[in-house]
């Protein structure tokens, strides 16, 4: 799978560049090949981290000396790519404020391997584009450098952004990476299927077991071995923990303290199996799955391959770009008491360990996440949709105050046929509004490891719940052992 570069999880994501574009212009980037150390980044240990040497009192800028210095030179990045306006603006508007620069985007997705080879080579990128929840086990490792000082001496306003993923990207005291996008799952309901198994919105309650089985099963349409629909597509195994959250036992209660073997984990991932069996199993149901085409004029939605979806907020955008006719309701989701409930995730920037040139690296990661910048390519964006007669659904970042400006200025409510659209943005802000987010923690890739690894063999009914979850509570264990040692 390619991570994309909205924020998605990497364990989640599909390609982003036929969703987003419309008619955007494209600028063929430059590429540089990202320095590679073979089995050297196999053996690195949390203990040891991965920078070799020193990298100085100037972080490693042997290019202009330190963060205060006037940015110049040139940057690299990895683990972005330019597929749309909301990126191609954004980078542009770095590039028309400092022309001499030289940005090289090495376009693809985020791979770790090549990072920390590149790191452990002693030749890094200037600038890493990673998972929010990966940070903390970078920044332990020492493969990304705190940017105390980037914040000082860029004078980046860090009250700008949201609290809850701050939390996310700040370790043992010192911010790590600036954040960039801000995802969170709704409900999407596609009401033409809602009609046919007589069921309306008010049916499908995620949180209330005993309906969400009998809205899957009375959704779901086989013919034999093959669908032709899935009844309530609940994105396992890529979001499993949001189903922790929502059952009011989230799966890390703090940087060192992980829940997997917990009674109300086991509960969950039981209720979860059931409803996956109860249309068919899992794996029938991925085999269906990957048939689709999600981000296409034929998405599930478009088909009626599906009857509700639990979803990141951004799928709304897909849909409002590729079938704007698409008869659908959006909703936030709520737990048993009825309270709105998601959790939220990140992708951000950060500065690997000995890079060059670390001042205009900041200067990037700054102007990137601007509240001018965002509402430069909300405007963009604005003006293709508009041109194509489409609906602007909005763009939700990590910063706060790039949101007020986007959907205090720039959004206009849709009315009439575009109703539907602005009902469903108010269902993102509502479902936005308390995302939970997982502390920054040394072993958020090995977590995220044992919790797909278990989920997978507990829907698979490879193994029972309970086994699965307390291997994967001793893999986490064992990997903060290993960071403590």
């Amino acid at each position: 799978m390619i991570p994309r570069n909205d924020g998605i999880d990497p364990t989640t994501v599909l390609p982003i560049s036929t969703y987003q574009t419309g008619s955007a212009k494209m600028r063929r980037p430059h590429v540089m090949p990202v320095a590679i150390a073979g089995a050297a980044a196999l053996t690195l240990t949390a203990c040891g981290g991965v920078g070799g040497g020193d990298s100085g009192d100037d972080g490693g800028d042997a290019q202009s000396g330190g963060m205060s210095a006037e940015p110049g030179g040139s940057i690299t990045t990895i683990g972005f790519a330019l597929p749309d306006e909301i990126a191609t603006v954004r980078v542009e508007a770095f590039e028309e404020t400092y022309p001499d620069v030289e940005v090289n985007i090495n376009e693809g997705g985020f791979d770790e391997q090549q990072f920390l080879s590149s790191v452990a080579s002693g030749n890094p990128s200037e600038l890493v584009y990673i998972p929010g929840d990966q940070v903390g086990a970078f920044a332990a490792r020492g493969a990304i450098q705190p940017l105390d000082e980037c914040v000082e001496q860029r004078d980046i306003d860090l009250e700008q952004y949201r609290p809850n993923v701050l939390d996310l990207v700040q370790y043992e005291g010192s911010t790590y990476a600036i954040p960039e996008f801000y995802n969170t799952p709704v409900l999407i309901l596609n009401n033409t299927v809602l009609a046919e198994a007589g069921l309306t919105p008010e049916d499908i309650d995620i949180a209330d077991q005993e309906s969400l089985l009998a809205a899957a099963e009375a959704m779901t349409v086989r013919n034999g071995s093959t669908y032709e629909r899935i009844g309530v597509h609940l994105r396992l195994p890529d979001i499993t923990p949001f189903y922790g959250v929502l059952d009011g036992n989230p799966w890390v209660a703090a940087a060192d303290d992980f829940l997997l073997d917990d009674p109300a984990t086991v509960a969950t991932m039981e209720r979860l199996k059931a409803v996956q069996d109860a249309q068919g199993g899992h794996v029938a149901l991925k085999d269906f799955e990957n048939t689709w085409d999600l981000f296409g004029e034929g998405n599930p939605f478009a088909q009626n391959q599906v009857g509700a979806m639990v979803i990141e907020q951004w799928y709304v955008n897909v849909l409002a770009n590729t079938s704007p006719d698409v008869d659908i309701t959006v909703l936030p989701i709520a737990d048993a008491s009825g309270d709105t409930v998601t959790w939220a995730t990140s992708n951000a920037w950060a500065i690997p360990d000995e890079a060059d040139n670390t001042a205009t690296a900041c200067e990037f990661m700054k102007i990137m996440t601007a509240p001018d910048t965002w509402a430069a390519a909300a405007e963009e964006r604005i003006q293709l949709r508009d041109a194509e007669g489409k609906a602007f659904t909005g763009i939700y970042t990590a910063n706060e105050a790039a949101d007020d400006k986007v959907f205090g200025e720039l959004y206009t409510p849709g009315t009439g046929e575009n109703q539907k659209w602005d009902d469903a943005v108010q269902a993102v802000l509502e479902a936005q509004a308390d995302a939970w987010v997982m502390p920054a923690n040394a072993v958020g890739a090995q977590f995220k490891d044992a919790w797909l690894e278990a989920t997978n063999r507990i829907l698979t009914g490879e193994q029972d719940a309970a086994s699965a979850l307390a291997e994967a509570q001793d893999k986490v264990e064992q990997a903060l052992a290993d960071v403590g040692s």
